[in-house]
């Protein structure tokens, strides 16, 4: 278009008259069409009559090597920059293809990590790749192999972006730069966080802006996730040598049970049947709302197998992370079935007690642990809890009896509180009752602080934070 600028159908053919070439550029050396993941092997083994034209031009295998050979004889392109496809659905042919021929492709069957993983394969070496993609792949569990591979590149830039960022495309994304080069272990990551209801037509961020992340820290995160902000690495690195343990060490957790909703009945028409909990979890409040009634067994289409889940002392909590950024839960002794919304955890060492686990659970530095490496946690659409990050978690390598009477205390204390609140009638009533939660959350967290053996610098950024 740039070519055309300010000629007419006048000067455009006297030019074509006195040099006898075309008018723009040839372009089809630089432009291909092809299934970039897919290469000419996708056929090997294959009966090739079996493929009619349609599935050949569906498929529309991409040689590499044939298509640009001068770049690929040099060892690769300079620049891979793009915004790959996210989401896409694939036949059973190529989902084998894609776990043979992609590292990354095991846990998690999205293209678009096979797309990163085929850009550093067409990367020169010290080549540059920039992809808008995704920010799942930053923390989430199914996606260790992928960090795995990138943390053996140098990593520029990591940008997470707010929500909406296309208006055709419902998911939560990232902008990430590196080179095809090993980082040498001094090498910074410079990060930035935009905030999720920010609307933006460019960016436009000066080097000040930015955070500086040690890239070798992302090593020694749990399952090596890509923390964004220096000041929660260095919080976590503390309470990995501070705390060993995790909470999968003091506690077991499940996920409620699936199945279709025409099995419920409104009476209990056997022993097998048990009350269904349709109500909702808060942070030390429950809503009770179970008035009808669930058979377990097999009619379900997913249920743990012992019953035990669903009755006995034990915490519930939230699948769904709050609007406030908190994970919510609380302590229940009745029995009743619950739905895969909720999980239910208990103690495995029952010297810990479950109400030390609750209180812990519902602090702001629990959420702020959970919530700064977890960015499934963060998303705009369900945002959630997982089981695997959630264990992972650490927990206080040891609680003095002293420290445990009084965290049992003050979480009894706050659920009696969130009880009378839920009766109270008169506003002036009411507001005593919220002064004193708050003033009762406060202590949890203090509390909390010491248990872990935070400073006072580590507990202002997790204020800050939260």
């Amino acid at each position: 278009l740039k070519v055309l600028e300010g000629e007419n159908e006048q000067t455009l053919n006297r030019q074509l008259m006195l040099f006898q070439e075309r008018v723009l550029p040839d372009l089809h050396n630089n432009i291909k069409c092809g299934n970039s993941l897919i290469g000419p092997d996708f056929y090997h083994g294959k009966q090739m009559p079996l493929f009619d034209d349609e599935e050949m031009y569906r498929i529309n295998a991409f040689d590499w090597e044939a298509e640009f050979p001068e770049i690929m004889k040099n060892g690769g392109f300079d620049t891979v920059i793009g915004n790959p496809p996210y989401g896409a659905w694939f036949q059973t042919d190529e989902n084998i293809y894609f776990s043979k021929q992609y590292k990354v492709f095991g846990n998690i069957k999205d293209v678009y990590i096979c797309f990163m993983e085929k850009g550093i394969i067409l990367l020169k070496d010290q080549g540059k790749l920039s992809f808008i993609v995704p920010s799942a792949w930053l923390g989430g569990p199914q996606y260790y192999e992928l960090r795995t591979l990138l943390l053996r590149k140098q990593i520029e830039f990591i940008i997470q972006m707010p929500f909406d960022v296309f208006s055709n495309a419902y998911v939560d994304t990232a902008i990430v730069v590196f080179s095809n080069q090993y980082p040498d272990s001094k090498h910074n990551v410079l990060t930035y966080v935009f905030n999720k209801r920010e609307k933006l037509n460019s960016i436009e961020l000066s080097i000040d802006k930015y955070k500086f992340v040690l890239q070798n820290d992302w090593k020694i995160t749990d399952d090596h996730k890509f923390v964004l902000d220096p000041e929660t690495v260095s919080i976590m690195q503390h309470l990995k040598s501070n705390c060993p343990r995790t909470v999968k060490d003091v506690a077991l957790m499940k996920r409620g049970v699936l199945f279709d909703k025409s099995i419920l009945r409104d009476s209990k028409d056997s022993n097998n049947y048990f009350r269904y909990f349709e109500g909702n979890v808060y942070r030390y409040q429950i809503n009770m709302i179970a008035n009808q009634w669930v058979e377990f067994s097999n009619k379900m289409k997913e249920r743990p197998k012992e019953f035990s889940w669903f009755e006995g002392e034990r915490l519930l909590l939230r699948r769904l992370v709050n609007r406030r950024q908190q994970l919510m839960s609380i302590l229940t002794t009745e029995t009743f079935i619950t739905n895969k919304n909720l999980y239910t955890i208990k103690t495995r060492d029952n010297s810990i007690g479950i109400r030390v686990l609750l209180g812990i659970i519902n602090s702001k530095l629990f959420s702020f642990l959970y919530l700064k490496q977890v960015t499934q946690a963060t998303k705009d659409d369900f945002p959630q809890v997982t089981i695997k990050d959630f264990l992972s978690l650490p927990f206080p390598s040891e609680i003095v009896i002293n420290k445990k009477e009084q965290l049992v205390s003050l979480v009894e204390h706050m659920v009696n509180l969130h009880k009378q609140l839920v009766i109270a009638k008169l506003p002036q009533k009411k507001t005593v009752l919220n002064r004193q939660i708050e003033a009762t959350d406060r202590q949890i967290d203090e509390l909390v602080y010491e248990l872990y053996g935070l400073t006072e610098e580590e507990i202002k950024i997790v204020e800050s934070g939260v």
